[in-house]
């Protein structure tokens, strides 16, 4: 049924009655709704967690707050900061990032330490993506020393405060990693918040010309979750769910009647506060927040947005130079790192190729599908039915041809099939990776015919068709993400793949990581395909550890800081630098 404004009034009352109703454990670190009526300019918004800080610190109210700082591996100190930030005339949020500092920052520059933001994915919180990633055990390895902030998602979920923020600071690290997505945070990034219609079963792409997803995202089976940054906007884009679907699906209190995956929230006023806060705030000149109370102020020449999945489309979208999403001039990132970071099928979002990239993208990801074999098929069945299970990818035309398979072994360098890949599902894998290597122009000539029968996903701006997730979200492809990034059509066919030569070789053929630089952009755009999963190279998605290969991720942390971005001293391009 649709949402009236009354029975959103008692579900917001019902919010803040559970977060009082929370064991006082997660009460105390755990971010809640504020509904709140706007203060004026300087006045602090109320809240719970900043008084008991504020009483702590014998400050007063101030804009940010700090729980108290721990240790870390570094010598130095890890803290979680929160400040409020109005959404509306109606509503406010309380929103989280932490901080790693390292104790000995005699590495960096006069002007700070680089600085490296990791964006969780969609459900994460600083508590896990922290403990998911490691770059804080990494930050006390590396010489070449760096500030961790850790980024958070907006926490306006229709869901038990509980579940909204699952991680927290009692939790261990093996405790932390098994959570890391189970919140209920997301990002309003690369289309994903924007709502749309549902592509119907007889309809076709051209009726509905503005669909994101197929009639199964609206299945409870398959459904996101509500947010209330929607609600307030539109109480029809939600329903509640029946007694007897959450029992049979689990699922959430409410769902969307729309295409919506991701919160509507202003996370692009979010982002610019931390990075200010980070760069110039009194609190980071003063040395809040650290044991030592060193000045920790980081370099804004010199910052890294990294994040994979939801948190790869948050780096990509505010490294934007222009629209809502962009950050001033001065604080656009010097380098991106992302992974599985595929935009929805009306993203328009670009970076002309003016921020150097690295673009990484597991090839058998079936959530962030990098071409559309890799995705479902679509039907007007209620089930999704992945594309490499039968007809014809089975057939002698694809997985039975030998040709196909010695050019699959071109495309990625490798002197001869490997034994394994006599396997009919290593043979899978293979052909998917080299596919996406070539931005789906190895499997084109097949997926034509699919699409003639209007068994794919609509194609996207570019004409490019896109991947149907197992949720029934339409995703743009890889093909797709390396061109806006590069701000321009690239062929990826013709791109040259070979391992990375800074990564061993045992490591790089444990995944055939392989890696391509693009010519005629101005930055450095470098794009790099797995035979992995929807994760971080050499992190399993089953169990979310590191391979053993990677040496418990540091194969991971050095590719990425020690060559691609050159032990933190890559430096943000001006426009006369290009």
């Amino acid at each position: 049924m649709a949402v009236s404004r009354h029975l959103l009034a008692v579900l917001v009352r019902a919010s803040l009655v559970a977060a009082t109703q929370t064991p006082r454990r997660i009460r105390d670190e755990a971010t809640f709704l504020q509904r709140i009526r706007p203060q004026p300019p300087g006045q602090q918004i109320p809240n719970a967690m900043e008084k008991e800080t504020a009483t702590q610190n014998d400050r007063g109210p101030k804009e940010f707050s700090n729980f108290p700082s721990k240790p870390n591996p570094a010598n130095g100190s890890f803290t979680v900061w929160n400040f409020n930030l109005v959404f509306s005339d109606l509503s406010a949020y309380t929103r989280r990032f932490a901080v790693d500092v390292p104790g000995d920052m005699s590495s960096c520059s006069p002007q700070g330490c680089p600085i490296l933001f990791d964006f969780p994915g969609s459900g994460g919180d600083v508590y896990s993506q922290r403990a998911w990633t490691t770059w804080f055990k990494y930050q006390a390895h590396v010489k070449s020393k760096f500030i961790l902030v850790t980024m958070e998602g907006s926490p306006d979920a229709v869901a038990d405060p509980g579940q909204i923020l699952v991680g927290n600071a009692a939790m261990s690290d093996t405790e932390l990693v098994g959570h890391v997505s189970d919140g209920s945070t997301s990002w309003n990034v690369l289309g994903w918040g924007d709502p749309t219609p549902v592509l119907s079963r007889e309809g076709g792409c051209n009726t509905d010309s503005t669909a994101t997803c197929t009639h199964h995202a609206m299945d409870p089976e398959n459904s996101y979750q509500c947010w209330r940054t929607h609600l307030e906007k539109d109480p029809e884009s939600c329903r509640s769910t029946s007694p007897e679907e959450r029992a049979k699906y689990s699922t959430y209190p409410m769902i969307p009647t729309k295409c919506m995956s991701a919160s509507g929230a202003n996370d692009w006023d979010y982002v610019r506060k931390v990075v200010q806060f980070v760069t110039g705030s009194p609190e980071c000149r003063s040395g809040a927040g650290t044991l030592s109370g060193s000045s920790w102020c980081g370099d804004e020449t010199r910052m890294y947005f990294t994040g994979q999945s939801m948190g790869g489309m948050a780096s990509i979208q505010f490294a934007a130079g222009d629209g809502k999403y962009a950050l001033p001039a001065r604080h656009r990132p010097a380098a991106v790192v992302a992974s599985s970071a595929g935009g929805s099928r009306n993203n328009r979002a670009s970076l002309h190729g003016q921020v150097p990239t690295l673009l990484m993208q597991g090839s058998n990801d079936h959530i962030a599908a990098p071409v559309v074999w890799a995705g479902f098929r679509r039907s007007p069945r209620k089930t999704l039915q992945a594309l490499t299970v039968g007809e014809p990818f089975t057939s002698m035309r694809i997985l039975g041809n030998a040709s196909l398979l010695k050019h699959a072994e071109r495309i990625l360098g490798m002197n001869g099939p490997l034994p394994t890949r006599r396997k009919p599902s290593a043979r899978v894998r293979f052909l998917l990776q080299a596919d996406t290597a070539w931005g789906g122009a190895l499997l084109a000539h097949e997926a034509a015919r699919l699409s003639e029968r209007g068994e794919l996903g609509c194609a996207d701006y570019r004409g490019v068709a896109t991947s149907i997730c197992e949720s029934g979200y339409m995703w743009q492809s890889f093909q797709t993400t390396v061109s806006n990034v590069a701000g321009m059509s690239v062929d990826m066919s013709k791109l040259s793949y070979a391992a990375p030569a800074s990564v061993a070789a045992a490591a790089a053929d444990e995944i055939t990581m392989r890696c391509a630089t693009l010519d005629g952009v101005p930055s450095e755009i470098r794009v790099c395909v797995y035979d992995g999963h929807h994760s971080w190279p050499w992190k399993s998605y089953k169990s979310e550890a590191w391979r053993w290969i990677s040496k418990r991720g540091r194969v991971f942390h050095d590719f990425v800081w020690m060559d691609f971005l050159q032990g933190g001293n890559v430096r943000q391009q001006r426009p006369s630098d290009r």
